[in-house]
């Protein structure tokens, strides 16, 4: 005899989106611990040449932009679009920011490729993402 239940769906990532939730996890980890251990401990960061022209309190800045989108990923793990939408804000303030520190334009657009590329990993699923 068949169950009355009716069938959940599954929700299912698919493996490159999902491979690149874990890159985007796992880099901004790295981006996080190295912009924050800068300003905390420069002669031990892998920034060293970095620190001593970039203003500590863009630093910080990044390295909290990393940490948003450590949540962002987990959120986006969970199925939860909104972290869709705060990848997208901080590489827009990440970009103001390379911006206003010195870094040239065409590198300073290179934060947009990773939101680019989570969209186009997105967008076959995105239904499946809860608002």
């Amino acid at each position: 005899m068949e169950s009355s239940k009716p069938s959940a769906r599954v929700k299912k990532h698919g493996l490159w989106l999902l491979v690149w939730l874990w890159l985007v996890l796992i880099s901004n980890v790295i981006v996080a611990i190295a912009h924050l251990g800068a300003v905390i401990s420069p002669q031990l960061s892998p920034l060293q040449g970095a620190t001593e022209i970039t203003p500590s309190w863009a630093l910080v800045m990044l390295g909290l932009l990393g940490v948003v989108n450590i949540v962002s990923a987990i959120l986006l793990i969970r199925f939860k679009v909104s972290g869709f939408y705060a990848i997208v804000f901080v590489a827009a303030i990440a970009f103001v920011i390379n911006l206003v520190i010195g870094i040239d334009i065409v590198r300073s657009l290179l934060g947009f490729v990773g939101p680019a590329i989570l969209y186009f990993l997105m967008k076959p699923r995105w239904s499946l993402f809860e608002r």
